[in-house]
């Protein structure tokens, strides 16, 4: 049975996954919640300032944590979240990244679209301050939108269906981190569900550090194209990263060659990694980047054939 709130309305759990945060993200993070979702949970992958995460998680009412004693990686982290929904009888579970921060009426724009055959709903994305949230409330956009390609919708911020994921056998730990969503949107999309884009919320996200790339800010600033817009600031990646990036796109592009879109494709990551490589600040070792990238690249076939 599914937990209903006065109104009849499913309960939402939100599940947010940390390893090492930044405190007063998480803060605003877990802020911009609290009055949105019934309960939250903070799934931690064996951070070092986990007294932290606690203390502030007790400051805060309907917030529970469980501590992971090792880092079991983001995909183990979210099947915790989504057997907690299950065991909870959370109909809808909201995932959350611990650098993410969501528009305050993210769930009440959701609601409206909470239909049966619905595997996902997700917010427009504003990351790295690509897009500014001015420039996004300019924007003429539907208000919903069919996800096509399996890349446009991201972990963070969706509002996940518990029956949908349960069908789909939940997130592929194999993964460890990086693409996971990309396997889980295509698994839905092959079982027949929908996954939509719900324009009138957002998601505020920093992927790696952000490095403004002067070049393309100012090429877009001068021509308006969005193309330039979307490479003005790089996100800036650990090697260990790299190696998951390219490791986890080449095994998804393996699995589901004809599924898994052009973003994923094997030309495409060559151009990212490219990019990457002319981008990233001039102290990166370009030697230690290349070969992370090319040992992902190279164990994609092993981690295939482990999955078989």
């Amino acid at each position: 049975m599914m937990k209903k709130n006065n109104s009849g309305e499913p309960e939402i759990l939100a599940g947010i996954v940390t390893c090492n945060p930044e405190i007063t993200l998480l803060s605003k993070n877990i802020r911009a919640l609290e009055d949105q979702v019934s309960e939250i949970i903070i799934i931690d992958n064996d951070s070092e300032n986990r007294d932290q995460i606690i203390a502030l998680a007790n400051s805060f009412d309907s917030i529970h944590v469980l501590l992971n004693q090792t880092n079991k990686g983001l995909a183990s982290a979210l099947n915790q979240v989504f057997q907690y929904a299950v065991d909870n009888e959370y109909g809808w579970y909201l995932s959350m990244d611990q650098d993410s921060v969501v528009s305050h009426n993210l769930i009440e724009n959701y609601r409206p679209y909470m239909k049966e055959n619905i595997g996902i709903l997700c917010p427009f994305l504003l990351n790295n301050n690509k897009i500014s949230l001015e420039e996004y409330k300019s924007l003429e956009l539907p208000d919903i939108e069919k996800i096509r390609e399996p890349i446009d919708c991201i972990t963070s911020a969706s509002l996940n269906q518990t029956n949908a994921i349960e069908t789909v056998g939940g997130y592929n730990e194999r993964l460890f981190i990086d693409c996971i969503d990309v396997d889980l949107n295509i698994r839905l999309m092959q079982k027949g569900l929908s996954i939509y884009r719900v324009n009138d919320s957002y998601l505020l996200q920093q992927m790696g550090e952000g490095k403004q790339v002067e070049i393309f800010r100012f090429l877009y600033q001068i021509t308006g194209k969005s193309i330039f817009q979307k490479l003005s600031v790089s996100p800036v990646y650990s090697d260990l990263r790299l190696y998951y990036i390219a490791r986890n796109s080449a095994y998804i592009n393996q699995k589901y060659p004809n599924l898994a879109g052009k973003r994923m494709s094997n030309l495409w990551m060559t151009a990212q990694f490219v990019y990457y490589f002319l981008t990233f600040p001039k102290n990166r070792s370009r030697k230690k980047m290349w070969n992370s990238w090319k040992k992902g690249r190279s164990d994609a076939a092993a981690l295939m054939e482990r999955s078989q």
